[in-house]
């Protein structure tokens, strides 16, 4: 029986494409720690003129460890590839002015304030969904600007949620400097 290297199955999964599933991919196997960012970068070097090194290449410039599930990936890819807008963080704690958690959004954009979240099926547990409100608003009370996105978005919406995120971006940007009450860096 034949058996492949985690960086070799890695490199199989994301050298077909499309960009998305790639990055997904690549996403999974960093967030599950069978491969390493560096352990792929060295991997895809030694296979020059392998077909669909260069979609490879792109994956892992665009991949994050810290990406808690496959939506979150999909949303990142298209708030990059997409809207366009500059790489967001990711999974990192927001604080307040004065030191406190307000959260630990999905992506937020230390430069702007624009935080994407994705909403998967247990946001709307009451719970939940309770929890969600709460933090949001705490969130959107320090000037950040929040853009959600479910399933549907991530389907067969893009084009929307693109426009979504431009928007909030835009947004965010004119809050900033207004009303910026929060840090992604502890103030202590």
């Amino acid at each position: 029986m034949q058996v492949t290297g985690p960086e070799r199955t890695c490199f199989e999964l994301i050298r077909r494409g499309p960009l998305e599933e790639a990055v997904v991919a690549v996403d999974a196997m960093l967030r599950a720690k069978s491969v390493t960012m560096d352990g792929m970068a060295g991997y895809i070097a030694g296979k020059t003129g392998w077909n669909g090194v260069p979609l490879a290449r792109e994956a892992l410039r665009l991949a994050d460890p810290r990406a808690a599930s496959c939506p979150e990936s999909r949303l990142r890819v298209c708030w990059v590839t997409e809207a366009g807008l500059p790489r967001p963080d990711v999974n990192v704690p927001v604080h307040s002015s004065d030191g406190w958690v307000l959260g630990v959004p999905d992506l937020p954009d230390p430069a702007t304030g624009l935080v994407g979240e994705y909403d998967g099926a247990h946001h709307r547990r009451l719970k939940q969904h309770s929890d969600d409100n709460v933090r949001e608003e705490r969130m959107e009370a320090s000037g950040l600007t929040v853009v959600r996105a479910t399933a549907i978005d991530l389907r067969s919406r893009w084009r929307e949620l693109r426009d979504r995120l431009r928007q909030g971006r835009g947004n965010a940007r004119w809050r900033t400097p207004v009303i910026r009450r929060w840090t992604t860096r502890p103030p202590y």
